[in-house]
This record gives C-alpha cells, sequence and structure tokens, in this order.
C-alpha cells in the first residue's frame, strides 16, 4: 500500500482561477491564478506572490464551479512562480460548467 494519504483523486486542469487572501495588516489582496489539479478536497494552483503555510484563503474557479474558503497546506518556489497546495474548507462537487450555444 503507497503512502497517498489524499481523501479523494486529483484532476489535471488547466484552467484560470482567482485567489483572495488578508494580509498581516488587514489588506485584501487578489490574484489571478493558473490551476493545476483539482480534486474534491483540495486544488494545487501556480501564482506570482508568496503565500504562509496554513493561510486562509478564498479560491473561485468558475469552470469547476469552485467558489470556497481554503488553507494553504504546501508552497514551492520555481523561479518567480510559487506552486501552491490547497486544502478545501468543503468538498466540492467538480461539476465542469457546460457552456451551451444559442
Amino acid at each position: 500500500m503507497g503512502s497517498e494519504k489524499r481523501r479523494s483523486v486529483r484532476i489535471a486542469v488547466d484552467t484560470d482561477g482567482s485567489l483572495s487572501w488578508q494580509t498581516e495588516r488587514s489588506e485584501t489582496m487578489s490574484q489571478r491564478v493558473k490551476v493545476i489539479n483539482v480534486s474534491e478536497y483540495g486544488a494545487r494552483i501556480e501564482m506570482g506572490s508568496r503565500l504562509e503555510l496554513r493561510q486562509s484563503v478564498t479560491i473561485r474557479v468558475d469552470a469547476y464551479r469552485i467558489d470556497s474558503s481554503a488553507t494553504v497546506r504546501y508552497r514551492e518556489q520555481r523561479g518567480l512562480k510559487f506552486i501552491v497546495g490547497l486544502e478545501l474548507s468543503s468538498p466540492a462537487s467538480l461539476k465542469p460548467r457546460v457552456q451551451r450555444w444559442t
């Protein structure tokens, strides 16, 4: 048996999202992010700002109907970008938004 501790399977995606958070000075910050993968309980994103581990954030990914508070669980710097692992506060349904053409 492997060391995988995830509660649900990750789905590789390549879509945009937005992230918002409060600074230590209580300023609200927001940034567009690239979403790398999603699962029922989390997401992996790429962004240009450094977040602290255990920091609370809000993530929105319209393509997968995710609009949730989350906690930073992982952070790795790659060049000028940061790869961030988030744990969602409530499970996501992960139903892709379907566009209807009329």
